[in-house]
């Protein structure tokens, strides 16, 4: 107290000390404010951002189990003799406890009970007809004991050509199976229709105490906030697209937890906060009259330099040789200045790609951030990002910039042996190499004659997928927490790439045929309505060749479907090479192919180019084909 009164008694050291206290502290204050204010935001989007991931992992493990049942659905068959008039066997023991009642259902509208209960006729719409037509499920409800049930809806696969296809498959999933929604109390899940009925719920939770939840339009995809008994909660709800698969309405997956639970994190960030800034405060004024008491004359500068830290100038040191103290914590001051621009740089980046992680961007996005923040943040000729393909491990892509500026980024695709790529498999978690590395993968990189090599390989459930390569012409040096940074950026991108690898996937699945690769009847109708779309605007003509394959049934019947499959695929590719490269050849579906021509000739010429078309595919059909010698 005494050092404290001695330093403060003349006017000119209380002036200055007041004036040292005020640019120390309230830059410091207005940053943490700040700070505090984005932190809070932060954490907040962050748990709301866990409460979508969450729903939305429940909804894909639902959207899989029907897919499982629909499988299992497809072995059900129609009795080899249509005037048997007996029941199709099935394995009841291997549905138990995926499936609770199967029903068949006559043209006449008869029923059969297979197993389990009768289930009433599901009301069907003409399109979800038209789906089951096409060899697919369709997902309905049916009201039973005074609630609802979902089912699914499919044909039989007959054994004997002669019996009536129209037979109907009705099926209720176990609702332990099917509704197994993966959280654990105090955390509630539930599957809603479209009205907002429940369908099942993790916890007892009555239709009354969701009336007041909006499950209407965009709404039902915010976060809602809900009470249940007596506790307030916070709820997300997805949508279960089940169109494309099932022609179904969507179904919303519900996914709520108490804000006790949700909010522990900012709740406890609150109470650290305010002790936080009182003892940077006390700190301030103890080091204020310190600096007083050893000299006045570099207040200036240091009153300089927190006023360009306010500003955002971070980079800009403060100049003080006085070879005392100053001097040091005026080293100390530019070290922290750098520093808050480093984890400002770092928070941003990691900001990011949490974002392109939960929105799904495309891979290539995502590897044009990090090389553009691998510029800021190293200093090294190049940044290149390897993306091993899923499908066949000796197939990789390399992206990486070809200019000092970063802002050109080139992607070439490099074919290595394997067992190179095993040796960047480590369990440490990066690896130092040089120019003496034989590794093919890199000699991209020595074209440009870097000649040491730092590998961070990128690894989704312990296996590797890509890797972060920092390349340089000399020998260069990264701190342990660039490292630990490094580390932690590469786990959050092999995260990235693998859900924009896994959207792409999905992408492709609903989009092309699994036999064939062409597209299928939605991409196809996309295609259409584009190019009719075009057609009205630029009064030019398309033309639509329907192509049906005569006696492929038999072949199926008498050679099986993998033969049938192998068929299908070979004729595919001889159309593939009649076809333009803008035209759309597509599978309709079964043994029907159609081909989209869109071109500015007028109708006569279109009309020749299709004829053309139809009897070059003719001619390249009557070739034999050989499968399996």
């Amino acid at each position: 107290m005494e050092v404290v009164v001695s330093s403060l008694r003349s006017r000119v050291s209380r002036r200055i000390f007041l004036l040292f206290f005020l640019a120390a502290f309230i830059p410091i204050f207005i940053i943490s404010v700040i700070s505090y204010k984005h932190i809070n935001s932060q954490l907040r989007e962050q748990t709301e951002q866990q409460l979508h991931n969450e729903s939305r992992t429940v909804g894909h493990a639902m959207f899989d189990r029907l897919l499982t049942i629909q499988a299992i659905l497809g072995t059900i068959t129609l009795p080899v003799d249509p005037q048997a008039n007996n029941i199709p066997k099935i394995n009841k023991q291997y549905l138990s406890g995926k499936i609770e009642d199967i029903n068949m259902v006559s043209p006449t509208g008869e029923s059969m009970v297979l197993m389990g209960e009768q289930l009433p006729m599901p009301a069907l719409n003409p399109d979800q007809y038209k789906h089951l037509a096409g060899g697919n499920s369709v997902v309905g409800l049916i009201e039973t004991d005074s609630r609802q049930r979902l089912v699914i809806v499919t044909y039989p696969a007959p054994l004997n050509p002669r019996i009536n296809e129209a037979h109907l498959v009705v099926a209720t999933p176990d609702p332990q199976y099917l509704y197994n929604l993966g959280v654990d109390e105090p955390q509630i899940a539930c599957a809603l229709t479209m009205s907002g009925s429940i369908l099942a719920c993790s916890s007892p939770v009555s239709q009354a105490e969701l009336d007041t939840v909006d499950v209407s339009g965009e709404v039902r995809r915010d976060f809602q906030d809900w009470h249940f008994l007596d506790t307030a909660y916070t709820l997300h709800i997805w949508d279960l697209f089940l169109g494309a698969q099932f022609e179904s309405d969507h179904i919303g997956i519900m996914v709520a937890a108490p804000n006790s639970n949700i909010l522990g994190d900012i709740n406890s960030f609150n109470t650290i906060f305010p002790k936080t800034l009182l003892i940077t405060g006390l700190l301030v004024v103890v080091l204020s009259i310190s600096s007083i008491r050893k000299n006045l004359n570099p207040l200036n500068e240091l009153i300089q330099g927190t006023k360009r830290i306010m500003n955002g100038e971070f980079k800009t040191p403060v100049k003080i040789n006085s070879n005392d103290e100053f001097s040091s914590l005026a080293g100390s001051f530019n070290n922290m200045a750098l520093r808050i621009d480093d984890q400002i740089q770092t928070l941003t980046m990691m900001s990011r790609i949490d974002r392109m992680i939960l929105a799904s961007h495309d891979a290539k996005q995502i590897i044009h951030v990090l090389i553009e923040y691998g510029h800021t943040a190293f200093s090294v000729n190049h940044i290149a990002i390897f993306s091993i393909n899923s499908d066949d491990s000796s197939n990789c892509t390399i992206s990486y910039n070809i200019d000092e500026t970063f802002s050109e980024i080139r992607t070439e695709s490099l074919v290595v042996d394997k067992q190179q790529l095993a040796t960047f498999d480590v369990k440490s978690s990066h690896l130092w190499l040089d120019e003496n590395d034989t590794s093919e993968i890199l000699q991209p990189l020595k074209n440009y004659d870097d000649r040491f090599f730092l590998i961070l390989p990128l690894k989704v459930k312990s296996k590797i997928t890509g890797m972060i390569c920092l390349s340089n012409r000399e020998p260069f040096e990264v701190g342990e927490a660039k490292l630990g940074e490094l580390r932690d950026l590469a786990d959050r991108v092999a995260v990235a790439l693998s859900n924009a690898a896994w959207e792409d996937k999905l992408y492709y699945q609903a989009h092309y045929d699994a036999v064939t690769g062409l597209p299928n009847r939605y991409l196809l109708k996309d295609r259409l309505d584009q190019a009719v779309t075009k057609t009205i605007r630029a009064h030019n003509n398309i033309a639509v060749l329907l192509i049906d394959l005569d006696q492929f049934k038999a072949v199926n019947d008498s050679m099986g479907h993998k033969v049938g499959d192998e068929l299908l695929v070979q004729v595919a590719q001889r159309m593939s090479s009649c076809v333009r490269s803008s035209d759309t050849l597509s599978r309709f579906g079964g043994d029907e192919f159609v081909i989209l021509m869109d071109t500015e000739e007028d109708e006569k010429g279109i009309i020749q180019l299709a004829t053309h078309l139809a009897r070059r595919i003719q001619n390249h059909l009557t070739t034999p084909f050989i499968m399996q010698g």
